[in-house]
Order: C-alpha cells, then sequence, then structure tokens
C-alpha cells in the first residue's frame, strides 16, 4: 500500500510531536505515545538502543503478519541481541533523541513499514551503524514470518482442498447407491417380468418402461463417472488381452441397434497390429463405446467403420491408433472446438433431437489423456465424422503368451453347470432382496437372506453357506467389514463372496477385491451373471 498524504501528515505530526515531548521523560512512561502510536495505519515499533530491545508496536502485527504483539516482539528482541552482540555499542550522554526509519517495503507488503526509535544519544554515524543492523534484522525476521504465514496458508489450502476432494468422493459413492439402486430395481423387476407370459401390448410397454428406465439410468452415470474424473480419482490397471477378442466383444453391444437401423458396421484391424497387448481394457473399452455409441446415434442411414492400426516407437511401445468414422450429419468446425467440453453438445436441437448429457466425449477425453493418449477428430457438415484415438500399449512377447491365470470372463451360456451351492444374500434393501431372490428361485435355488454384515456373521455361526451375495453399503456393518470377519474367521473354508453393489467405479471394484471378495457383480443384476458367478466357483468343504 502506497503512502497516502493522510499519512505523511501523521507520521510528521508523530515526530514533531513525539519530539516535544521528548524532555518530559517519555522513554519512562510511554503509555502516552500508545495512542499516537496506534492512530498511524502503518507497522510503528518504539526502539530503546541502552538496551537494544524493542519495547512497543502499534498493534498492527496481527493484521500485517498473521502474528501477535507479544511474540513478534519477543522474536525480534532475541534476533536483534543476536544480530548486534559482536559490535561494541558506545555509552554516550544521556540525551533523548527520536527518529523515525523506513525499512525497504517488502514484497507484497500491505503497509509501508516504520521503525519509531528512541535512543539515548544523539544523531551520529554510530547510531547510523546500530539502525541499520537493527533495520536489517527486522526486516529479514518479516520476511521469514511473511514466508512462513505463506506455508502455512497454503498448508491449509491444500488440506481444505484434500478434504473437499474426500467429501466428493463420498458424495458421489453415496448417491451412486441412493439413485441407481431404485432404477436397478425397477429394471431387474421388468426383465423378470419379460420372461413371463405376456400379450404382445404388455410386452412392448414392459420394453418401454425397460428403455426409459435403462437411459435415465445412463445419464446419472454420466454425470457420477465424470465427476469422479473431475477429481482425478482414477487408476489405470492394465493387463494383457488379445487384440481380436477385445474388438469383437465391444462391438457385440451394438450389432443389434446396427440392424435394426439398417447400417453397415466394419471392422478392419491391420495386420502389424500385435496379436497381443498391455492395457487397461475397461478403461478402453469405455473409451470406444462412447465413440460407438455416438456414431450409432447420430447415423441414420450409410456405415459405421473402425479402422485400427499403429505403429511402435522408440520406447518399446505400440501407439495402438483406432479410427471411427461414420456417414451422420458432421460437424461445423465452430462445434469441433468445444466438443469435448462436459455438458455441450452441439447445439440445443441436437439435445432435443438425440437427448444425452453432453458428457461422453468429455468423460473420454479425459480417459484418454489417463492413458497418456489423445483423441481427435475430423468432421465436416453432411460428409460424416471421424474419430481417432491414439494410446500407447506395451506389448506382450510371443515368447510369454498370456498366461493362464490372465482373467477373462467365460462366454455367458444358459447351459453353463450350475453348482449345488447354499446361499444367503446380504443385503439391506427389501426390493434388491426380492429381485436377487426372485432370480434365485427361477433357477431352483434356496437361500437366506440378512440385512446386514453383522447378521450374517450371526447366520454364518449357525449355518455353513457356500456362497455369499455381499451387497457394500449397509447399517450396523458393511459389506467391506464384513467380508474380512468372514475371512479372519473361516479361512481356507469360507464361503464364496460376490459383491452385488451398484458402486461401479473402478476403485469399488479395486476396494471389492483388495478386502477378499472373490468377484464382483453390478446392478441391476441380470440373469446371465448369476448363473456366471454360480458357475465358476465349486463348493467348498464345509467347516467341521
Amino acid at each position: 500500500m502506497k503512502s497516502s498524504i493522510t499519512d505523511s501528515y501523521q507520521l510528521s505530526s508523530l515526530i514533531e510531536l513525539t519530539s516535544n515531548l521528548a524532555d518530559e521523560s517519555m522513554h519512562s512512561d510511554l503509555s502516552s505515545k500508545t495512542i499516537l502510536l496506534n492512530a498511524v495505519n502503518k507497522l510503528l515499533w518504539t526502539l530503546n538502543f541502552d538496551h537494544c530491545l524493542m519495547i512497543h508496536s502499534n498493534g498492527q502485527t496481527d493484521y500485517l503478519y498473521g502474528d501477535s504483539e507479544d511474540s513478534l516482539i519477543s522474536e525480534i528482541n532475541k534476533l536483534s541481541i543476536k544480530e548486534l552482540k559482536n559490535n561494541t555499542i558506545i555509552k554516550l550522554n544521556q540525551i533523548d533523541f527520536y527518529l523515525t526509519y523506513q525499512i525497504l517495503p517488502l514484497e507484497n507488503d500491505k503497509a509501508n513499514t516504520l521503525v519509531f526509535l528512541q535512543q539515548n544519544q544523539a544523531f551520529s554515524s554510530s547510531s547510523l551503524i546500530l539502525i541499520e543492523l537493527f533495520s536489517a534484522a527486522v526486516k529479514r525476521l518479516l520476511i521469514t514470518k511473511e514466508q512462513e504465514h505463506k506455508r502455512i496458508k497454503l498448508k491449509n489450502e491444500a488440506q481444505v482442498l484434500l478434504r473437499s476432494n474426500q467429501l466428493k468422493s463420498e458424495f458421489l459413492g453415496n448417491m451412486s447407491h441412493e439413485l441407481k439402486t431404485p432404477m436397478n430395481g425397477i429394471l431387474s423387476l421388468v426383465k423378470l417380468l419379460q420372461s413371463t407370459e405376456l400379450e404382445q401390448t404388455q410386452f412392448d410397454m414392459l420394453t418401454t418402461i425397460y428403455d426409459s428406465t435403462h437411459n435415465l439410468l445412463n445419464v446419472v452415470n454420466d454425470v457420477l463417472e465424470y465427476s469422479q474424473l473431475d477429481t482425478n480419482n482414477i487408476k489405470i490397471l492394465t493387463t494383457p488381452f488379445v487384440v481380436n477378442d477385445f474388438f469383437k466383444a465391444l462391438l457385440q453391444p451394438i450389432e443389434k441397434v446396427i440392424k435394426d437401423k439398417k447400417l453397415c458396421l466394419k471392422c478392419q484391424i491391420s495386420p502389424n497390429v500385435p496379436r497381443q497387448l498391455i492395457g487397461d481394457t475397461l478403461r478402453i473399452n469405455q473409451l470406444l463405446s462412447n465413440i460407438l455409441n455416438n456414431a450409432v446415434k447420430f447415423t441414420e442411414q450409410g456405415e459405421i467403420s473402425i479402422i485400427v492400426n499403429g505403429q511402435s516407437d522408440a520406447n518399446n511401445l505400440f501407439n495402438l491408433n483406432i479410427e471411427v468414422s461414420d456417414t451422420g450429419p458432421g460437424m461445423s468446425e465452430d462445434a469441433q472446438t468445444w466438443l469435448f467440453e462436459p455438458f455441450v453438445q452441439g447445439d440445443g436441437s441436437t439435445t432435443r433431437q438425440y437427448g444425452g448429457t453432453g458428457l461422453g466425449l468429455a468423460i473420454t477425453s479425459k480417459l484418454a489423456k489417463a492413458m497418456c493418449g489423445n483423441i481427435k477428430v475430423e468432421s465436416k457438415q453432411e460428409q460424416g465424422t471421424k474419430f481417432i484415438v491414439t494410446l500407447p500399449l506395451k506389448v506382450v512377447s510371443e515368447l510369454n503368451p498370456l498366461s493362464s491365470n490372465t482373467h477373462q470372463a467365460p462366454d455367458i451360456k444358459h447351459d453353463l453347470k450350475l453348482q449345488p451351492h447354499s446361499i444367503l444374500i446380504v443385503e439391506d434393501n427389501l426390493i434388491n432382496q426380492k429381485v436377487a431372490g426372485l432370480l434365485l428361485a427361477k433357477l431352483g435355488y434356496e437361500f437366506d437372506i440378512a440385512e446386514n454384515g453383522q447378521v450374517a456373521l450371526e447366520k454364518l455361526e449357525k449355518k455353513h453357506y457356500s456362497f455369499i451375495f455381499m451387497d457394500i453399503q449397509m447399517p450396523v456393518m458393511n459389506g467391506y467389514d464384513a467380508t474380512k470377519a468372514i475371512i479372519h474367521r473361516y479361512k481356507q473354508q469360507r464361503p464364496t463372496i460376490v459383491a452385488m453393489t451398484a458402486n461401479t467405479f473402478e476403485t469399488d471394484k479395486e476396494q471389492c477385491f483388495a478386502v477378499g471378495m472373490d468377484d464382483f457383480v453390478a446392478k441391476p443384476i441380470s440373469e446371465q451373471e448369476i448363473i456366471r458367478v454360480l458357475s465358476l466357483y465349486p463348493v467348498r468343504i464345509a467347516p467341521s
């Protein structure tokens, strides 16, 4: 803050007044100066050079440097004595003399800092040396104080930000559970109802209910997924995969829509692409699915083409290049500039015609960056759109093919051999209890229900279960704690534990496996997934 005319007037008046009052033995009674010192909107000190002590400040230390007056006086006194201990202080005649001395302003100083000196000697070159030494000491202390104050402020801000992110993650987890649980119940019950004998009109109405609920669930998933990515709360988990198998599985979900819209789907994988690569297949699938779903949604006639190629680089990585082209309406150059921004989708007419949140491509862009890749778009209006994704992936050597224990989900078939499990459903939500129970009853299983982890432990003491479907968020005892307790108590003779939850973030899956769960089934629960896990895990020997 620069000195004003008023400040200069105040200081001039103060110097003049203190000079006039010097003859009245001010050094023995500082109280009369306190009001004057405090009236100046600058940081002032009164110093006694007889003892090299700071004996008063004008109370601006709290505002300017975030420290109390007593604390700063104590520290300056220690510092001044340390600075001056090797200097000879000459005793002079007892002559009171008062002088203001201005220290050079600190960086980002809120006021010009002034030192008000009281000394028992006439103004001389010796006193100037003492003033310079003391001023230098005070300035260094204030700089240190200012830096420490900034450091503490930054530390506190970092802690607040960290806590804010933690609260945001907890909120997302709770919202994921609260929003998706009722929708998952609707989807599962509609699917079960569609498997009964119905008139065509009834079946069609149920299909409409299912599609509408599924679209709403997709919107919720987009918002939650983007929020998760926006906090950088994402881990990339790489595993080996067979390229041809990956793209076959990627295209399977859109084949029906392609057929219904009478579009042509082409997929060409270049011979130079290695047979096996290492990457996060879940995230790559999510990234490419967003692009493909957009291509299908916006293309009314013509074709959708996928071309896969790439080349090796100097870092022994293969830059996998995936081009997804469509014959849709295309985009203007202006639209392409903000295409990957969140909540943006062409214009209002695009949203009204095709729906969606405008988050899909924002999520896609963040996923590409998280995997050290990139995505770009080429498009012209009325000439279609091409998305080009490049991902640097490690290559699996042909001398070291996919190991036999690499996890790959088996093909889901209804004729898989179901194991004769004794099943316990651990779930607090009544709708989810009903859905899981109906699916198991349809497959011929008997089961019991526990409404939380603590009740599950009590039931296990009375009866042996070979298979547990475990919800995560429950009152009294959650699924994580219940799983750890079961594994600790029963060890190798424990039942198979499969997570059954609406929390489908990658971090949720990681935590499920970290506590010892065997598998993961996402809600809405599908009959195929139930069949898969009940066929995959054999019955363990019951504890004696």
